[in-house]
């Protein structure tokens, strides 16, 4: 080696020494952890903000470098859920027409029934005051439960949690929406259109008023 100083020396055999080594920082046990086990500890990372069970974790590895046995096996398994539940929301939603329901409601509407209400099964399906969707809960009343909204061009953006039977009853409503009011009228003995008795014999014949099947053009 050139006469060199005793500190240029040293530091060109420094260089020497780490030729060929990553720089970096000292891996930390967080660091070790997440190479051997990349996806657990992303997911751990996504949820431990909210998931007092996934911080734990974090903070062992960060103080002990590992995981007991236990742990990691319901950390894997808390995980294996998470994608599981994770690749079921990616799932389409099932399609279906809904059409004849906003169609009902426009022809209520454009024969002046300002706030038209239409009942089916154990459905009240009710019109927006802002816009043209169609409410669907189970009741009138601003707390009874909400389960989506039908739009303009059929289709229905249900709540999380919407139960099936939910959808089969606005899929069969769609198909034939006389058959459902008169199915209506006849099991409750009121009008589907507007919740009145039906007192006289062509009402109850027909399980619907004359006056509603021509304003909602059934």
């Amino acid at each position: 080696m050139r006469n060199l100083n005793p500190t240029k020396r040293q530091e060109a055999m420094s260089d020497q020494f780490f030729d060929g080594w990553e720089k970096s920082k000292p891996q930390t046990k967080w660091d070790k952890f997440v190479a051997e086990n990349p996806s657990l500890g992303a997911y751990l990372l996504e949820v431990y903000t909210w998931n007092d069970f996934a911080r734990s974790l974090i903070q062992g590895i960060n103080k002990y470098g590992n995981l007991t046995e236990k742990q990691l096996s319901a950390a894997v398994r808390m995980h294996e859920k998470h994608l599981a539940k994770q690749k079921e929301q990616a799932k389409p939603a099932p399609k279906f027409d809904l059409t004849r329901v906003s169609e009902l409601f426009a022809t209520a509407r454009a024969n002046d029934l300002k706030y038209p209400k239409f009942r089916v099964g154990d459905l009240v399906l009710l019109p927006s005051r802002k816009d043209d969707r169609i409410f669907v809960k189970d009741g009138p009343r601003y707390e009874d439960t909400y389960f989506g909204a039908v739009s303009a061009d059929g289709s229905f953006r249900r709540v999380r949690g919407c139960p099936e039977w939910v959808l089969t009853s606005l899929k069969t409503l769609a198909s034939d929406p006389l058959k459902e009011a008169q199915a209506y009228g006849q099991k409750t003995g009121t009008c589907s259109c507007c919740g009145r008795d039906l007192t006289n014999e062509e009402s109850i014949a027909l399980g619907i008023g004359p006056v509603c099947k021509v304003r909602w053009g059934l």
